[in-house]
């Protein structure tokens, strides 16, 4: 059909369309038209429920980490690159986790939708807890991050059984909200486990937990259809308290449950308790005067059972080691009823971490600067926690028989005065280290026949002048005594300068050298 027979037809179809019905008569059988109802509104949008509203306070906490290598501590380690997520407290406070930001150089918040992002402040960070409190580093960017985001308050801690809603947004827009259960718990540090059902991807460690609009949970591991949550209280307590760490006793507890082991203890059928193998120096339980063979058979009146347990109010059946690094905080006393030499005892032992300032068990702050000497091409460090922490994951055939020998005369060594043991913790190949490469991972116990009972003690031993000029350094494993010529140690230390070792020396009373 031709453009020019097209035209008149759709007008004409048009003009049909408008042309006027005629008007009939009623249908005598037909009913008359009801008259129309008058207009009402349109239903209201439902209103959003709690959980919902809560996840307009999600962020993205995205870090830089880089530590010291420990077991090269002169070395950094790689650039690693963490998220999680964060929820909004109200007044400029974040809350997120604290694993992706130790020895974080740089944190930033976002938003979930990644339209802006803005460098944070660390406030605080416990490690133990897996908790840590941010905020915008600059003032200026609180508007524009925190703009119309809800304040959120704590909620009632959870218990075994309870329900809660884990929130999130989908891909970084979508709102969710799936409900979970309290099915357990688990942790040297109590965390509860929330059955739910499978999540979207990315509600992993820092992902709210919530519960009548209010924040029950931060969970801090887990995905899928299970997460490990730190529970209310202790949130509460991490955001009250200026102090982070749980207490620790400085014990190391075994159950009474073995049939040998709870006769020779003299424990009547049925009793229970915590049977206390080892008390550490310069621990709470040391200062309180708890000693090895006694066994705790209370904690703050909860009764313990054979196999170490006792009933919690929230966490139910749990082990009761776990529970004294939380029932009270630092600073406060904890009851513990023992019985020691078949009778039984009452004690207050002021809670602490103090078992973690010197000797074997001292634990360096993530990010710090490690301390050493290297004289010759022999590197020598503090023998504490941290140290022997990087060497288990370095070394997968475990502790050197040397580093064993010295965490079992602990006790013997404090006794000693010995507040920081020292290694010789590895050897680089140099002129003056010629014969002694596989001296490395052993403990110093004497330069020039004195005692080293620090690092910066054994940086002026190194030092003192000896009549024949060599330096003689014990050590306790073979070849037990190691000798430095002087001259050559001082060649050797001027070709590792050149070799770009950027300090020989890093002490606690001075910076570099």
């Amino acid at each position: 059909m031709s453009r020019s027979l097209i035209l008149p037809a759709l007008c004409g179809l048009a003009l049909a369309a408008c042309k006027p019905t005629p008007r009939t008569a009623p249908d005598a059988h037909r009913p008359a038209p009801a008259t129309p109802a008058p207009a009402q509104a349109a239903p209201a949008e439902p209103a959003a429920s709690p959980s919902a509203e809560a996840a307009r306070g999600l962020v993205l906490v995205r870090t830089a980490q880089q530590d010291y290598n420990r077991l090269v501590p002169w070395l950094k380690q790689e650039m690693r690159y963490r998220k999680a997520l964060g929820i909004y407290l109200g007044r400029g406070l974040v809350l997120s986790t604290a694993e992706p930001l130790t020895a974080a150089t740089y944190a930033e918040l976002s938003l979930p939708d990644d339209s802006l992002s803005v460098p944070a402040r660390v406030l605080r960070c416990d490690r133990d807890l897996n908790l840590a409190l941010l905020s915008v580093a600059q003032e200026a960017d609180a508007a524009a991050l925190f703009h119309d985001m809800p304040e959120l308050a704590i909620g009632s801690p959870l218990k075994l059984g309870d329900t809660a809603d884990v929130v999130g947004k989908a891909n970084g827009l979508h709102a969710f909200a799936r409900r979970g259960e309290v099915c357990g718990v688990s942790g040297n540090v109590p965390q509860l486990m929330l059955q739910v059902e499978r999540l979207p991807e990315g509600s992993g460690p820092g992902t709210p937990v919530i519960r009548e609009g209010k924040l029950v949970g931060l969970a801090t591991s887990g995905s899928g259809e299970q997460l490990n949550i730190v529970n209310a209280e202790l949130i509460a307590r991490f955001l009250r308290e200026e102090q982070t760490g749980t207490p620790l006793l400085g014990v190391q507890l075994r159950a009474v449950q073995d049939p040998v082991l709870h006769h020779y203890l003299g424990l009547t059928e049925g009793s229970g308790g915590l049977y206390i193998s080892r008390v550490f120096p310069g621990g709470a339980a040391a200062a309180a005067g708890l000693q090895e063979g006694d066994v705790i058979t209370t904690i703050e009146g909860m009764p313990i059972d054979a196999s170490g347990r006792c009933e919690h109010p929230l966490y139910g059946r749990c082990a009761a080691g776990s529970l004294l690094s939380i029932l009270k905080p630092l600073g406060e006393e904890l009851t513990l009823s023992i019985r020691r030499r078949g009778e039984q005892q009452e004690l207050q032992v002021p809670l602490n971490r103090d078992v973690l300032r010197s000797g074997l068990r001292a634990v360096a702050e993530p990010g710090s600067r490690p301390r050493y000497i290297i004289r010759g091409g022999l590197v020598f460090q503090p023998l504490d926690a941290t140290y022997i922490d990087a060497l288990k994951k370095n070394n997968n055939t475990g502790i050197p028989l040397a580093f064993l020998r010295a965490q079992q005369q602990e006790t013997k060594l404090s006794e000693q005065g010995i507040r920081e043991p020292v290694a010789l913790t590895l050897v680089i190949p140099t002129p003056a280290t010629s014969g002694y490469e596989q001296a490395g991972e052993a403990l110093v116990t004497a330069v020039n026949g004195c005692t080293v009972h620090h690092l910066d003690e054994l940086a002026e031993l190194l030092e003192r002048d000896t009549e024949d000029n060599i330096i003689r350094i014990r050590i306790n494993k073979a070849p037990y005594e190691l000798y430095l010529d002087r001259r050559t140690a001082d060649a050797s230390d001027e070709q590792l300068r050149r070799r770009g070792i950027p300090a020989l020396r890093v002490l606690s009373s001075e910076t570099t050298e």
